[in-house]
């Protein structure tokens, strides 16, 4: 009897053994939306280095950070892709994650004005950036929605140059891209702070001036800010470090190819984009290249940005270990 249990026991887990092995290669990638600053992910996908690293990779487009950070925390993704300062507040929360790669190390934001405007404050897209940024001041200037990240880098901005965001500018939160465009197009606002190609198309189309752009690393106070991360419960890492490993590694040869050879990281991509226009398409995926780093591996002071960011912005004090946040142990183990 005892001798039937086991060779049963036995077939069982022989019969239970490819399922394992298959759940254990497989990793669900959460995004908050379907953008181009998600490069580093749609060239891993598209040019098949998760398979590559033995992985079933999938993406998955949520409503917003923080649906895809809730994904992550019960269990439904393993990889959330975004700013570290999402992981702090989780950690504060206390929740367990942790930050272990880097896919986008600049803030891909960009502030536009009118050009008629910058000709009447005396300024040029060659001017010095404390010029740019006072002239500024009096004007109304467009954002997609309040307390997005476009209005947070754009108080931000102000800020430094010692401005109050409320009293020595108007912004009005107009809507997405097409919506900048059009009341950029038609001057009902004097400027707007927004991504590529938006940005570009504004310069390019209507005669609009760049007076930063935050994904070249002008604004001197943001530069090397860690914009998006890998992110993932840490008990998940702690369970799965030859699987985080291989995610790292699958995302560096996506971040390597973006930089030795955009051509062809850029043609991989446009299979995610195929109903955006050409140019836009094109201009959209320079700007955001832009701010992809070469390698995951986290700096820790860009990490530390975030929190210096978050507390003037937002003026939430995350008294949390910076240590704690993030780690490189899976980009050395891809590396080893």
């Amino acid at each position: 009897m005892r001798q039937i249990i086991a060779l049963a026991a036995a077939a069982f887990l022989l019969l239970a053994a490819p399922a394992v092995q298959a759940d254990s290669n497989r990793v669900v990638i959460a995004q908050g939306t379907d953008s181009l600053i998600f490069l580093a992910g749609y060239v891993a996908k598209a040019k098949g280095y998760f398979a590559e690293e033995g992985l079933d990779g999938d993406v998955r487009i949520f409503r917003g950070g923080v649906q895809a950070l809730a994904a992550v925390m019960s269990k439904d993704a393993d990889i959330y892709l975004g700013p570290p300062s999402t992981a702090m507040k989780a950690i504060k929360a206390g929740q367990d994650v942790t930050v272990f790669g880097n896919i986008m190390d600049q803030i891909p934001t960009n502030i536009v004005i009118q050009g008629d405007v910058a000709k009447a404050k005396g300024i040029t897209a060659a001017s010095p950036m404390a010029d740019k940024i006072k002239a500024l001041k009096g004007l109304t200037l467009g954002v997609n929605a309040a307390g997005s990240a476009p209005e947070q880098v754009l108080k931000y901005t102000l800020r430094t140059a010692g401005f109050d965001p409320e009293k020595d500018v108007t912004i009005s939160p107009v809507g997405a891209a097409t919506a900048l465009l059009g009341s950029f197009e038609q001057k009902r606002i004097d400027g707007f702070a927004f991504s590529s190609p938006a940005s570009d198309i504004a310069v390019q189309k209507f005669g609009g001036v760049m007076v930063v752009n935050y994904a070249k690393g002008e604004f001197e106070p943001l530069r090397g800010f860690l914009y998006l991360g890998l992110i993932a419960r840490t008990d998940w890492l702690n369970e799965n470090p030859d699987r985080a490993a291989r995610a790292v590694r699958a995302f560096g040869k996506a971040l390597r190819l973006i930089h030795e050879k955009p051509d062809e990281a850029r043609a991989a991509v446009r299979s995610f984009f195929k109903n955006m226009d050409e140019e836009q398409f094109n201009q959209g995926f320079a700007a955001n290249a832009a701010a992809v780093p070469e390698t995951p591996r986290i700096d820790r002071h860009s990490v530390e940005l975030n929190r210096v960011f978050l507390q003037e912005v937002e003026g939430i004090k995350l008294d949390v270990d910076i240590d704690r946040v993030y780690t490189n142990r899976y980009v050395d183990l891809a590396y080893k």
